[in-house]
């Protein structure tokens, strides 16, 4: 998963308001990040390994060298393995007879090892191994306007595309039919925005105007806004990533996932009261009656255990995980030895909270298991009476074709395990999963959803 944002029209500022943007979306990504901006003649490209404010940091001095009044910015971490010798960080810059554009991809292309075959053979090697690329090589052998040419590459790929484009003259947001990940416009008085979720635009004091369509290019230039709705020749579903809604949103954004669309396109509702609900709902089905304290893992199911104590007000909601934010989701660290080293630095509990008590841990799902097996522990060792999990999300049993990082089913602990073996592998009382048809019943649009991580059936052609 990764994070866009990029600005038009921003005067002398658009590098510093893109680094914020990034730095507001850093939940989606900590790998690397990139600004590319443009003067209306030039582009001007920097890019590093790291957060963004890692890598535009005041001593960097690399701000200063990205001039003009448009700019785009990515921050990402790969979903796959990286070839080290290739620059595989965002934006990437190419050209054709459109002219010199920027490129940002948020999502994953299925049939990238086809394209990259087909690609070399007409074309050439490519200079990474992101399918980023054979995107922008697909518009760039295209022919006819610009709109043209992202339609013929849209209808050649398979999988998901959420992208932007910087051109010397506008900034272009693209939405596959899917709609599988999110992208929305925000302005500030003449200023244009295009991000991956609408709390960076709190951040930059602009307005959130409304979500690009599943299936929609909008161009951002100084006429304006104009849309164009791309042609679904192969019937592909609005299948928006359910797991955005329960993990990976911030809570102040405003998510369409899940949504019915109306001719707005701002019908949305804020993660934090679908989170909130998602807990109220928890509390009915689990209620755990002689529970003393519940425990939300933090950050991301903090809003769902509190919504859990509104139906069981007897119950403390107690905050004793901390977390040390300067670390980053452990979820998306590049691979498992350094998720565990981070999570012994990420998470402490404040022990005297749980002596002689049961305590209920609510997190927003279990994906490999890592985190909670070693919070039980915690939570035990500090002399709990009874523990009890409660899972925010169905069981996780099968890999995300589409942008997240569990590349393979073995990883995931409920592709091994039944829930029996899962509750004795982390040695608590009780283990409970939100049921499928649960999730389902709090969108208003639950056909609209991606459930293929909880289910097995990918709703998107191969």
């Amino acid at each position: 998963m990764c994070g866009i944002f990029g600005v038009f029209n921003a005067g002398g500022e658009a590098a510093e308001q893109v680094a914020i943007g990034l730095h507001a979306l850093q939940h989606r990504a900590i790998d690397y990040a990139g600004i590319v901006s443009t003067d209306g003649q030039n582009f001007f490209v920097e890019k590093g390994a790291g957060t963004a404010r890692q890598v535009f940091s005041e001593d960097s001095g690399r701000l200063s060298r990205l001039h003009g009044p448009s700019a785009l910015g990515h921050i990402r971490y790969p979903t796959v393995t990286d070839d080290e010798t290739r620059d595989n960080i965002q934006p990437i810059v190419m050209s054709c007879e459109a002219g010199q554009f920027a490129l940002a991809h948020n999502g994953n292309l299925t049939n990238v090892a086809a394209l990259r075959r087909e690609l070399e053979k007409r074309g050439g090697p490519l200079k990474t191994s992101m399918d980023t690329e054979c995107f922008g090589r697909l518009f760039c052998e295209a022919g006819g306007l610009i709109v043209a040419k992202i339609a013929q590459a849209v209808g050649q790929i398979r999988g998901t595309v959420t992208m932007c484009m910087l051109f010397k003259d506008c900034l272009i947001g693209i939405r596959d039919p899917s709609g599988c990940n999110p992208l929305s416009i925000g302005r500030r008085e003449n200023t244009w925005f295009l991000a991956s979720e609408t709390c960076a635009f709190d951040m930059v004091e602009a307005d959130f105007v409304r979500h690009v369509r599943p299936g929609e290019v909008v161009f951002l230039s100084r006429r304006g806004i104009t849309s164009h709705i791309l042609k679904n020749p192969l019937g592909i579903p609005r299948s928006g990533c359910i797991f955005q809604n329960i993990y990976y949103m911030f809570p102040s954004s405003l998510s369409d996932i899940g949504m019915d669309l109306d001719e707005t396109d701002r019908n949305s509702e804020e993660i934090s009261d679908f989170r909130l609900r998602l807990g109220r709902r928890l509390a009915e089905l689990f209620p755990v009656p002689d529970a003393d304290v519940v425990m939300p893992v933090p950050d991301s199911a903090n809003l769902i255990a509190a919504g859990w104590t509104t139906k069981r007000p007897a119950v403390m909601s107690v905050p004793a995980i901390l977390r040390n934010h300067y670390l980053g989701r452990t979820f998306i660290a590049a691979d498992q030895a350094v998720r565990n080293a981070r999570l012994r630095q990420k998470l402490s509990v404040c022990k005297a909270q749980f002596a002689g008590k049961v305590v209920v841990v609510i997190d927003d799902s279990i994906v490999r298991g890592n985190t909670m097996r070693f919070l039980v522990r915690l939570v035990r060792s500090a002399g709990a009476r009874a523990s009890h999990i409660i899972s925010a999300s169905p069981r996780i049993k099968w890999s995300c074709r589409y942008g997240i990082d569990t590349p393979t089913d073995g990883e995931l602990l409920a592709s091994r395990m039944t829930t029996e073996e899962m509750r004795a592998f982390f040695a608590v009382d009780s283990l409970n999963f939100l049921p499928i048809k649960e999730l389902r019943a709090l969108s208003p649009k639950p056909e609209s959803c991606c459930y293929a991580c909880m289910t097995g059936r990918y709703p998107l052609p191969e």
